[in-house]
């Protein structure tokens, strides 16, 4: 069956399979790991990769689905890097399943490699300007998709992690911007670049004019 991941804001927070179907949820084992995103790993999507904090470090939690082996891994290198700046920390795996990248405040783009065996020394594959957001992976492992707003406007490029060069996708103009906080939203586009999800924190409020005041 089909399955998506949540992550419930109880005390302490749980990650939780859920079906789309019908069947029913488990809790995924992430130990002691305090969860911000969780993320399916291709192929096949049997494995979930949990990003958080465990002992006041940024870790990450590798669990098999089949046998619910899990593989925890630190992230040192992003203390005080991440969530500072944005609201979600944009977190995707590789179509292939090879790496797991994880886009910094400071616009560099870290790479963990996860097969055959997890590695704790990640690689920069990409670095972003300030207007630019990390937007998750195409259906070729060697590529990226890379948000590059201006103003209402958001420009998707295919990044080649390898040679630098981009290519424009596809272009999402926001409708609905009232209120709108952030100039650069996260956006979260699907491989083949069809599906996408724009995501803002927005403030509205309400102009009363009163007459007759005495």
């Amino acid at each position: 069956g089909r399955w998506a991941l949540s992550i419930l804001p109880s005390a302490p927070r749980r990650v939780m399979l859920l079906p789309t179907g019908a069947g029913e949820s488990r809790q995924l084992d992430i130990g002691a790991l305090d969860p911000t995103v969780a993320v399916f790993v291709p192929p096949g999507s049997l494995t979930v990769a949990v990003v958080g904090v465990r002992n006041s470090v940024p870790s990450v939690a590798i669990v098999d689905l089949r046998s619910g082996k899990r593989t925890d891994l630190a992230m040192p290198m992003l203390m005080g890097r991440v969530l500072g700046g944005r609201r979600f920390m944009p977190t995707y795996a590789s179509p292939d399943g090879s790496l797991l990248a994880i886009a910094t405040d400071d616009g560099k783009v870290l790479a963990w490699k996860l097969t055959p065996n997890p590695e704790a020394e990640p690689r920069e594959i990409a670095s972003l300007a300030d207007n630019e957001v990390f937007a998750g992976w195409t259906t070729d492992p060697s590529k990226i998709y890379v948000a590059v707003w201006d103003g209402l406007k958001v420009h998707a490029d295919s990044l080649d992690i390898s040679s630098g060069r981009r290519t424009t996708v596809r272009t999402v103009t926001i409708d609905d911007a009232a209120g709108m906080l952030m100039t650069a939203p996260d956006l979260l586009l699907s491989a083949d670049a069809k599906t996408y999800v724009v995501g803002y924190t927005r403030m509205l409020s309400t102009l009363y004019l009163v007459t007759g005041l005495k």
